[in-house]
């Protein structure tokens, strides 16, 4: 076993499933970009807690059994429509 999948298995161990899947990428990431170990520190953990939060909002999203998968950002809301639901008449 090499020292690339050693250091996956660890971050395996630790639950870091995020980087242990991108760490090959992310390495290369700071390579090219010539990165000081506390930025490249720092771009891994906001790494897995990006992918943690993306994944707890998706569990919420299915827990919550929508039957339509839309986010607010993507509602567009007409005038006509929100003065119908007042009771008011349009102009």
């Amino acid at each position: 076993m090499n020292t690339f999948e050693t250091v996956i298995n660890k971050y395996n161990s630790l639950r870091f499933n995020s980087i242990a899947e991108s760490l090959e990428m992310l390495v290369g990431q700071a390579e090219n970009n010539e990165t000081s170990y506390l930025q490249f520190a720092d771009m891994l953990v906001s790494h897995e807690l990006s992918k943690r939060d993306e994944n707890r909002v998706n569990l919420n999203m299915k827990r919550a059994g929508f039957p339509v998968k839309n986010r607010l950002k993507s509602l567009i809301l007409h005038p006509r429509l929100l003065l119908q639901k007042t009771g008011q008449s349009p102009a």
